[in-house]
């Protein structure tokens, strides 16, 4: 019975991170001929609250950004000041 209760206890932490309330948002940031653009600077703004998530695209042209609250955003991506893919 003891060995039970030391693995319930054991087994808690896991799942209440299980549980946490967050989302991810990743993508590509390309132009118009479909090639990625390296570096280019994603923004990613919560519709309701407006708070905006800074981000860049790595080497090939990807971003992630995780850990944002759950809700609807949009996303904006610039290189050199110019707009290059908007969702």
């Amino acid at each position: 019975m003891r060995f039970l209760v030391v693995l319930g206890l054991c087994l808690l932490p896991s799942i209440l991170l299980a549980q946490s309330t967050s989302a991810t948002i990743s993508g590509g940031v390309s132009d118009h001929s479909g090639n990625f653009i390296p570096g280019a600077d994603v923004e990613i703004a919560n519709d309701a609250t407006g708070v905006i998530y800074p981000a860049q695209t790595n080497n090939v042209g990807m971003y992630l950004v995780p850990i944002l609250p759950p809700g609807r955003y949009h996303v904006q991506a610039a290189k050199s000041r110019e707009i290059q893919n908007q969702k």
